[in-house]
């Protein structure tokens, strides 16, 4: 049995603490090789910054058991920190005891500005700065890790500047921005002057599939273990 799956089987079989409220949690790598973690949360407010609806959000309990038997048993109990420690190397889905996530991330998180993006058939939420998210302009920052996620391509036409020099790569906002649409990383998207100039409607709500990742679960699990196992062999030798 490797490391990895006996710090899983540890974890896995850790108690979950009576009258103690867990919440649920998600760490991985994504296909641009970027570590994120995901939690579930709730309506808990909002904020108006320069006329835009910016939603307050926080951590939302589970029901462990039922959480636990949703993903088959491969969910981490984290009651301590040691236990958080444990987790950090292995990634994937976790139930981690309220005290402890505030403990952790701080209170901040019970009222944790998000904005919310929604189209017809689903949602996602990404944290932001939010009087970063209002400007019409992506910063430089911005712009470039959205052209590096879409490999500097074209995501309709699937065309890139290296491979035909006319191409003009355009960052473009899916939900507009004189509709309500944010500047961040999931409202973005590459296309080149022909497809972007071409838009129809310009709000086209199925953009949003071609920024999202295509790797399952198990696959940002994994890419997430093989990265620590680089930083920890990288830093301190340790194989």
């Amino acid at each position: 049995m490797d490391i990895y799956k006996e710090i899983s089987v540890k974890l896995n079989h850790n108690p979950i603490l009576k009258s103690k409220v867990y919440f649920g949690m998600f760490i991985g790598l994504d296909e641009n090789e970027e570590i994120f973690y995901e939690t579930a949360t709730q309506w808990c407010g909002l904020q108006i910054i320069e006329g835009k609806e910016i939603e307050l959000r926080k951590p939302r309990p589970i029901v462990t058991k039922a959480y636990k038997e949703f993903f088959k048993s491969n969910v981490s109990i984290i009651n301590s920190q040691e236990d958080f420690s444990l987790y950090l190397l292995i990634g994937g889905h976790a139930a981690i005891v309220s005290g402890l996530y505030f403990d952790i991330f701080g209170e901040s998180s019970a009222g944790l500005p998000v904005t919310p993006f929604r189209h017809s058939w689903g949602g996602f939420t990404v944290v932001e700065a939010p009087k970063d998210a209002i400007k019409r302009k992506p910063s430089p920052k911005l712009r470039m890790q959205v052209l590096n996620r879409d490999h500097r391509r074209c995501k309709i036409c699937g065309r890139s500047p290296e491979e035909n020099i006319d191409i003009e790569l355009h960052v473009h906002h899916i939900k507009p921005w004189s509709m309500g649409g944010l500047t961040v990383k999931n409202n973005l998207i590459t296309l080149c002057k022909v497809c972007h100039d071409g838009l129809d409607p310009h709000f086209d709500q199925t953009l949003y599939d071609l920024t999202k990742t295509k790797l399952k679960t198990k696959e940002k699990v994994k890419k997430y273990r093989h990265h620590i196992a680089s930083e920890l062999k990288d830093s301190y030798g340790i194989r």
